[in-house]
């Protein structure tokens, strides 16, 4: 040990590091405070991404069943009618831009128009891009259309 590394009656075995070139000397106290921030800020980095590995996982295998009343709410507002979807589900179990499958879709007609559907549509293949539809910009692609039924509105006419 050398003279000056360690003050009266302190041992080595409190705040100090044995070195291997060095031998034994004491830490400064910022040294020593720094160390447990340099793990804190690695912990942090780890749980980060393990965090947003976990986020991409879910976006990618989100089920597409829980977005059927979100399609039917935007789907009526944009078209001021009441529209049902009767099912809608993936074609794939991960994908970033899947395939969903949208099953029943009617339209009714405008009150003005009487009774019946505007549209009915039995199913609907659609690609959407998670990630922009996650940012409110989801711009979903029709890929086909199967059976799908138009209704001509009967007009009301005037006595």
């Amino acid at each position: 040990m050398r003279a000056g590394c360690f003050s009266a009656g302190h041992s080595p075995s409190h705040g100090a590091t044995q070195d291997r070139w060095f031998g034994t000397f004491a830490h400064p106290a910022h040294l020593q405070a720094m160390i447990p921030a340099r793990r804190q800020v690695k912990v942090a980095i780890i749980l980060a991404a393990v965090f947003t590995a976990f986020l991409a996982l879910v976006a990618g295998a989100f089920p597409a069943s829980w977005l059927k009343g979100l399609a039917e709410r935007k789907l009526s507002a944009e078209l001021a009618r009441p529209v049902t979807i009767a099912a809608l589900e993936r074609e794939s179990p991960f994908s970033f831009t899947p395939i969903l499958r949208v099953k029943g879709v009617d339209i009714p007609q405008a009150k003005w128009a009487g009774p019946g559907k505007l549209a009915s549509i039995a199913s609907l293949r659609v690609r959407v891009a998670v990630l922009p539809a996650i940012f409110g910009r989801a711009n979903p692609q029709v890929l086909s259309a199967g059976r799908s039924r138009s209704i001509s509105c009967a007009m009301p006419t005037s006595a």
